[in-house]
Formats: structure tokens, sequence, C-alpha cells
């Protein structure tokens, strides 16, 4: 790594390592460490030497696994978690293969549900397997994770507080040859008005 970060002023922004933390404010500290390396070294430094200075300085299992897109990595991830905790289910909208789930679906098919082109039951269904003591990861496009869904999100899960990961790829004009109809610049925006709705 060409330039050597400060680890004694990065630690002075986590006094307590974030396994300590309830989730919610484990993301925030997180997003506090990222941004305050981006400022102090400028946006020289590559993603992957960001995530190498946050698990080095503040006490978390971060693997650098390389390039790659961020389906992939969602995959990678999303099977990973789920080799480590039984609870942990997923659920499609008939977009596995894009969203590269088959991993997780092929290990775990009694934790995987596609529910085809129906994603406002996707987010009721999930809703409801969080009250099993479930933990579900939704995946579709950015559209149709966000605006599609606005109102099952609001009510079945921000209001309701349920514990669901809301996954969601192709997001702003990626999608161009798909049409308007798939794509979303708003996404974050929605769901950044939900009180219970942690945006990362």
């Amino acid at each position: 790594m060409g330039v050597q970060p400060r680890r004694r002023s990065i630690n002075r922004l986590h006094t307590t390592t974030t396994r300590s933390l309830p989730p919610s404010i484990q993301a925030k500290k997180l997003e506090k460490v990222r941004i305050y390396i981006r400022k102090r070294f400028q946006n020289k430094l590559e993603q992957n030497d960001i995530l190498t200075i946050m698990s080095e300085t503040i006490n978390i299992d971060i693997e650098v696994l390389g390039k790659k897109d961020t389906r992939s990595g969602f995959g990678e991830g999303l099977l990973e978690i789920g080799r480590k905790n039984k609870d942990v289910v997923a659920l499609c909208a008939d977009l596995t293969g894009s969203l590269k789930m088959n991993a997780f679906e092929s290990e775990f098919p009694e934790r995987f549900f596609q529910i085809g082109i129906a994603e406002a039951n996707m987010m009721g269904i999930a809703a409801g397997m969080t009250i099993g003591g479930k933990i579900p990861f939704t995946g579709t496009f950015a559209n149709f994770s966000t605006g599609r869904v606005y109102d099952q999100i609001r009510q079945s899960i921000a209001y309701s507080q349920k514990n669901v990961k809301i996954c969601a790829s192709h997001a702003g004009l990626t999608l161009g040859e798909d049409g308007a109809t798939h794509q979303i610049l708003e996404d974050t925006g929605i769901l950044s008005h939900f009180t219970y709705v942690i945006v990362e």
C-alpha cells in the first residue's frame, strides 16, 4: 500500500470494537471510518486498501477478496453468512442468476424461496418470516426492491421494525438495455425516509 495511514488517529474514532455494538450502530461507526479514511487520504486509496485499514484498526473481520462485480460479491457474502447462521433465508423475485444467489440456493435449498415476479409478495413473506426468528435477505433489481414495493416496506417492514435485509442490484441507469421501467435513481432516497430503515 503506497499511503501509510495514521492508525492512532483512526483508532480514536473507535474506542470500542464494533462487535459489542448493535447492528445499527455498527453500520454508522463503519461509515464514519470510511468517510474519515477517504478524507484523510484524499481518495488516493483503492477500496481494498480502505477495507484493509478498517479490518486492522477497528477489530472486525473483513476479508479482502479482490476486485469483482458487486453482485458476485453479494452472492458470495450471502452464501458465507448462510453457512454461519442457520436462521438466514433468501428470497428472490425470479432473478437468481442476475443476483448470483445460485450458490446459496444449491447449498441451502430448504432456505431458498423463489417467489417469482411478485416483489410485493416477497416483502410480505420476508416480514412474516422474521416473526419465526428467520433473517430474510430479499433479492431483485433496485427499482423492484424499492419503488414497486414502497407500501409493503413502509407498512410490513419499517413500521413493524422487522429485520429484513433488502438487497438490490442494477441501480441507476445501469440497466439501460432494459429501458426506463427497470431503471431508478431515487431508490436510496425512498428508503432513507423510513425511520427504522438503514441504507448501506
